[in-house]
């Protein structure tokens, strides 16, 4: 069985027209090797996560999965539920630490964190 390709003119075979498109294919993804590979990126950890944060994310995420693998009442409801405890747990977690970081301001030491004077 032969091939006629169109543009180059040329007669081949089968077999070399498929080995050439594997060659062509394994050019492309060697040039591509980080395509589809998860990017990582180095965030700086915030200062007010804790374990308790990351206890109510994993059991947040634990009851999404099982809603999805089995979508009843029961399991949307606890879902909901969990989701709320993230949200409750991670605003808890930044207002104590909110509070500490104020408490920790001493504005005759530290006159970067004073409030501009609002002349008129």
């Amino acid at each position: 069985m032969d091939l006629i390709l169109e543009n180059c003119g040329d007669t081949i075979s089968y077999e070399q027209f498929i080995s050439k498109m594997n060659c062509a294919i394994q050019q492309c993804t060697e040039q591509n090797k980080s395509f589809g590979k998860i990017i990582t990126f180095n965030k700086k950890s915030q200062s007010w996560w804790n374990e308790e944060c990351t206890q109510a994310v994993e059991s947040c995420k634990t009851a999404l999965h099982l809603f999805k693998n089995y979508p009843i009442l029961e399991n949307y409801i606890a879902y909901k539920k969990s989701d709320a405890l993230v949200k409750r747990t991670t605003n808890s977690a930044r207002r104590e630490e909110w509070k500490t970081f104020c408490n920790k301001i001493n504005k005759s030491k530290n006159e970067r964190y004073m409030e501009p004077s609002k002349t008129s």
